[in-house]
């Protein structure tokens, strides 16, 4: 049944198979709000935090430095992704709701380490 909601309501990034049905159910439940904001920087959020994991969306204007170019943007990310599929797959989520002009200069992947590491030295 949520396989036919996701047609109806034209969820934009869906896979019927392969998908867990919990995301499938955010996928769907968040459609047509995704659909009223869709070319925004809260969408690109919000799609890839409910497909994998948070997010943020930082624009060309808040690089450091001023290094960013107009209509850029960067995506950091807390995802722990297990392969160059899932790569592929949040991508295609990014790809389906930005902005046509916009340009996605990377991803940033932010792991948090429980502990610590101690250097040895001699």
């Amino acid at each position: 049944m949520v396989d036919l909601l996701a047609w109806q309501w034209h969820v934009d990034f869906y896979e019927p198979i392969g998908m867990d049905i919990e995301t499938k159910r955010k996928l769907v439940k968040e459609s047509i709000a995704w659909h009223r904001i869709k070319g925004t920087p809260a969408a690109v959020e919000k799609v890839v935090t409910a497909a994998f994991d948070s997010a943020s969306v930082t624009e060309w204007f808040e690089y450091e430095e001023g290094t960013g170019e107009p209509y850029h943007f960067r995506l950091t990310t807390t995802d722990t992704m297990h392969g160059s599929d899932s790569y592929k797959e949040m991508i295609r989520a990014i790809e389906s709701v930005k902005n046509v002009r916009s340009v996605l200069d990377g991803i940033i992947f932010k792991f948090t380490m429980a502990g610590y590491c101690q250097k040895a030295y001699r």
